[in-house]
């Protein structure tokens, strides 16, 4: 820090940037690796929230010493606290892979896919409020469910605009699939964070 207060405005930019791309790269890599046995998809999820919120929040300069820290000390805890989320997703990767693969669909089955795909980016964004909210505020896990989704639904234009960032990125991604090496976590939930930080602060201040 020292360093960067004497060092010129363009250089010290430049200095965070390329800090922060190292560490989201390094940080969306390690939780690659621990989803590996997909069970482990929801602990390494939330420590990723944590640390990301920690670096927004420039509180933390050795993100994946934190990362494993935060995973040992509450992995298990919070496989058995959330770990029915991996369920829920599976079972959407199935229904959809079963509407995938038949050619004959009648029209209610369109409905169906519809209704489902809808279901689909509700349960991503209740999922990606959730896991912001946890590294904000310490509550019941289903009051923080209901905490996600009022705040999902009170503003609604955020959280449209937060779904089109993510959508992007994705998309983005699509387009270049070795950049999900790097980001494919670690900046959308970024993005989440500072949004879901925002609108809970609103929301503070409104009550």
């Amino acid at each position: 820090m020292a360093i960067e207060k004497n060092l010129p405005k363009q250089t010290s930019v430049i200095v965070r940037f390329t800090e922060w791309f190292a560490n989201l790269s390094l940080l969306n890599m390690i939780w690659l690796l621990f989803c590996i046995p997909v069970v482990t998809i929801i602990p390494a999820s939330e420590s990723l929230f944590y640390v990301v919120n920690k670096l927004y929040k420039a509180k933390e300069k050795h993100p994946i010493k934190l990362f494993l820290s935060h995973f040992k000390e509450n992995g298990w805890r919070n496989f058995k606290q959330d770990g029915y989320l991996v369920v829920i997703y599976v079972l959407f990767l199935f229904n959809f892979m079963i509407i995938r693969n038949r050619t004959d669909l009648p029209d209610w089955m369109y409905l169906f896919t519809v209704a489902i795909s809808v279901l689909f980016v509700l349960a991503v964004l209740l999922s990606i409020y959730y896991l912001s909210l946890k590294t904000m505020i310490e509550m019941k896990p289903e009051k923080r469910w209901l905490l996600s989704f009022y705040l999902i639904f009170k503003y609604i234009l955020s959280n449209l605009g937060l779904s089109l960032a993510i959508a992007l990125i994705f998309g983005l991604l699509f387009l270049w699939p070795t950049l999900a090496i790097f980001f494919s976590m670690s900046l959308p939930a970024l993005i989440s964070i500072i949004v879901v930080e925002r609108n809970f602060h609103k929301f503070n201040k409104q009550r």
